[in-house]
């Protein structure tokens, strides 16, 4: 049935040719794979995570934190401790467990989806870390249409449970429409630029 058609047969008949369009469109969308092909050779999802992320300085670059795990909304983030983390007691800023509990989310929050910003984030601080290493392992607790809801567990080295933070997210979606070459992007933080 093409648009004249359903126009002569009235507005029920145009209702269901935009359903029939809503779901070829949905049905475009690609699904996550499980390694991201490139010029040059296949690259794995953590891989490219690692790379897109290396954008995102003061996680990286200023705080140290490192991309160990990554899937559809998980992540799970670790960072080496040094004397830079920490206070002027010699314990680990609270900043250090906020900011890696962060950077946990947004690995995990746009793996595969929109680019999701942070709506609010609130942290409980249960134990100081014992060790010089911190681990944030991210999950997804509700995926929506536009707003995402995410939990990251802080623990140490010995796996004591060092801090809770949960995450509301807002997906950011460029536009209504996506572009066929959009669809196509083989890129899994990029795809819905």
């Amino acid at each position: 049935m093409d648009t004249d058609e359903a126009a002569a047969h009235g507005p029920a008949a145009s209702s269901l040719l935009r359903r029939r369009r809503q779901r070829t469109k949905k049905a475009k969308r690609p699904a996550g794979r499980s390694a991201v092909i490139l010029k040059g050779g296949i690259m794995t999802d953590l891989e490219y995570a690692r790379k897109y992320f290396e954008g995102d300085r003061y996680a990286v670059s200023t705080t140290g934190a490192v991309i160990d795990e990554v899937g559809k909304g998980m992540s799970l983030i670790s960072l080496k401790l040094d004397d830079r983390h920490k206070n002027a007691l010699g314990h680990v800023m609270g900043g250090v467990y906020a900011a890696v509990a962060d950077f946990a989310f947004a690995v995990a929050s746009q793996y595969d989806e929109y680019p999701t910003v942070t709506l609010s984030s609130s942290i409980n601080y249960l134990a100081p870390v014992k060790g010089d290493c911190l681990f944030a392992r991210c999950s997804c607790l509700r995926n929506g249409r536009t707003a995402c809801f995410y939990e990251a567990v802080i623990t140490d080295g010995d796996g004591t449970l060092c801090a809770k933070a949960s995450f509301a997210g807002y997906k950011i979606k460029a536009s209504a429409k996506v572009p066929e070459e959009a669809a196509a992007e083989p890129d899994p933080y990029r795809r819905w630029l």
